[in-house]
């Protein structure tokens, strides 16, 4: 899948009540530690200190979940053992949930959440992610992966998705206001799903406006959200300096549409996507393209 692992997720972790073995200093001195490792792509490392760690500490369920989220990061990094991985991911998030004496397991919900998306398994990890999407460490991401989980249960869940992810977007939103050169780095991952929210949006109007064909009304509604998300991604997501190579790359889908019945090449095919370009174009970048279509802009 497209969805992304947040590294950062493990310094997000909050202590669980149960007796312990390691102080808080070590339990926040290994994460530190696992993170920078897999920050570095150094996976094979990361997993050996979780491995440690685990052993130092058999009392916490700390390093139990940072476990998990390192073999995460491993399986998605490995396609061809990414299943029998994320087996041994699930293990570990579920082995926190079983722990009768675990007092917070919202970190492992959600990881185990996330790990059943990974596996393809969206209506189970949609029931995981629904327990914490309104815990405020995590709510960002689970309605991110709760919107995509239902855009890859298809055409009876589009909805449910659009839903999902505009919520995503007003989240991400209400903390980064606007994006820039800085933030895009400093904030890289919530800036991705930023953007692949408003993709995905983009992608579903599409498809239920190709659907629609027939529904004069449903299909003006979604040529609608089809033009406004577009223009929103333009504004919010593209920099200014990107704008213009991206609206040129966004104009040659006009021209290598076929006339296939597929919805891409419908979308693109059609006066309102001509007339969306033409917009863009005279928004932000002030320069005429030639298309034969008539706009009431």
């Amino acid at each position: 899948g497209i969805g992304i692992l947040s590294i950062s997720i493990i310094s997000a972790i909050t202590f669980f009540s149960l007796p312990r073995n390691c102080s808080e200093d070590k339990l926040q001195a290994d994460r530190d530690r696992i993170e920078k490792l897999l920050s570095a792509a150094d996976s094979s490392k990361a997993s050996n200190l979780a491995n440690k760690f685990e052993n130092e500490c058999p009392n916490d369920s700390d390093p139990i979940i940072i476990q998990g989220f390192v073999l995460m990061n491993k399986a998605l990094n490995n396609a061809d053992e990414k299943q029998s991985i994320l087996k041994l991911t699930k293990e570990k998030f579920t082995k926190v949930l079983d722990n009768p004496k675990s007092t917070k397991n919202v970190e492992a919900v959600y990881g185990l959440g996330l790990t059943l998306y990974e596996m393809g398994k969206y209506e189970e990890a949609i029931k995981q992610l629904n327990k914490v999407e309104d815990e405020e460490e995590f709510r960002i991401k689970a309605h991110y992966y709760i919107g995509y989980s239902y855009w890859q249960l298809k055409e009876r869940y589009f909805e449910d998705a659009e839903r999902y992810l505009n919520r995503a977007i007003t989240y991400i939103k209400n903390k980064v206001p606007q994006w820039n050169e800085v933030n895009t780095e400093s904030n890289g991952t919530l800036y991705e799903n930023h953007r692949h929210s408003l993709l995905l949006l983009i992608n579903i109007s599409q498809e239920l406006w190709y659907f629609n064909q027939n529904n004069p009304a449903k299909k003006k509604e979604y040529i609608k959200k089809y033009i406004d998300y577009n223009k929103f991604f333009v504004s919010e997501i593209i920099l200014p300096q990107n704008k213009k190579a991206y609206l040129d790359e966004e104009l040659k889908s006009i021209t290598l549409s076929d006339g296939n019945t597929n919805s891409f090449n419908y979308v693109v095919s059609s006066v309102e996507y001509k007339c969306m370009m033409l917009d863009l174009y005279k928004k932000y970048i002030n320069l005429p393209i030639k298309l034969e279509v008539k706009c009431s802009l």
